[in-house]
Parts: structure tokens; C-alpha cells; sequence
């Protein structure tokens, strides 16, 4: 059993936030990804028994301790680990910000760069939503071949994964399901 001990920080108090109880560590990834590293969550710790993640909402510092014995653990870690190894290939990206396209692109008209406002803004989450993807299948033991992309919600490939884990069908053959 993994649990996640959350705490908010909010205009210098902390609050106790509820205690969620995962009995399957790919439910506890699939929080992890869906709610903390997909609101821009970042890792801050890591041990045998815990990886401890703040993310800053809404004026907010939230931290999000997922906990449990070593052995239920592993896929937690597995995912974190290959979550971090993935990301450093991007960490030398320069995403260009608004202010700077706008700069550059002074000489065409404002609707021509709205779509390239959109991209500059867009591009972040979206390669490091397929960071996170392939990080989760990977810790799932589905191996490096497969790459579902932005077609499959998070909570969909979870599904996929524990069903392909229980040995019920194949990868492939969950996604579709």
C-alpha cells in the first residue's frame, strides 16, 4: 500500500491535506503524473521508501510525499528515475517566451504570429507530456517501441498498463479496450 501525505503552504500557514491511499503503485504513478508533474510538479526527493514532489498552484506550495515499503516502491522509483533521465535530454531546449516572439516578429502583421504565440506557449507540457508517457510505460515494463503520443489520456495508459501487468491481454491490445 503507497500513500501520499499532502501539505499546502499558503500565505505562511501549512495545512494537512487528506491522506490518499493507493493499493497499486501504477494508481499512485498515474496521481503522480496526472496531479503533480502535470501541474508542473517537480521532484525534490528521493529514497527507497519515498519521492517527494512540491508543485506551486494557484499561490500556493503543495507537497505531495508518496510513501510505502521499498518493494511497492520500485515502479514508483523506476518511473521517477527514468522521468529525470528522459527530461535532462531536454533541459537545453531554450523555449522562446511571448515577449521575445513578438520582438522577432515585428514585421508581421499581429495574426500571423498569434499561432507561433500559441506554439511557444504549447511546446513545454506537450514534450514533456510524452517525457512523462514513455517514462510511465517504461516502469510498466512495456517497453521502448511502443509511443501512443498525445491521443491517449494518462488515465487511459494506467488502465492499459495494469491490464497488460495482470497478464489479462496485451499492450496493444488495452489501448484498445
Amino acid at each position: 500500500m503507497i500513500k501520499a501525505k499532502q501539505t499546502r503552504d499558503k500565505d505562511g500557514a501549512t495545512y494537512q491535506l487528506p491522506i490518499l491511499i493507493f493499493k497499486d503503485p501504477f494508481e499512485a504513478i498515474g496521481h503522480l503524473v496526472k496531479y503533480e508533474l502535470g501541474y508542473g510538479g517537480e521532484i525534490m526527493g528521493i529514497s527507497a521508501e519515498s519521492v517527494m514532489i512540491q508543485t506551486r498552484v494557484a499561490g500556493c506550495i503543495d507537497t505531495t510525499i508518496f510513501e510505502g515499503p521499498a518493494d511497492e516502491m520500485k515502479a514508483i522509483l523506476e518511473f521517477t528515475r527514468l522521468y529525470l533521465e528522459m527530461g535532462k535530454k531536454y533541459e537545453d531546449i531554450d523555449y522562446v517566451s511571448a515577449q521575445e516572439w513578438r520582438l522577432a516578429t515585428t514585421n508581421i502583421p499581429d495574426g500571423a504570429t498569434d499561432m507561433e504565440l500559441f506554439v511557444s506557449t504549447i511546446a513545454p507540457p506537450v514534450v514533456y507530456e510524452d517525457i512523462l508517457k514513455e517514462a510511465v510505460m517504461l516502469a510498466g515494463g512495456v517497453g521502448e517501441h511502443f509511443k501512443v503520443g498525445l491521443a491517449v489520456e494518462f488515465d487511459d495508459l494506467i488502465a492499459a498498463i495494469q491490464l497488460f501487468r495482470e497478464g489479462l491481454c496485451s499492450f496493444r491490445e488495452a489501448l484498445t479496450i
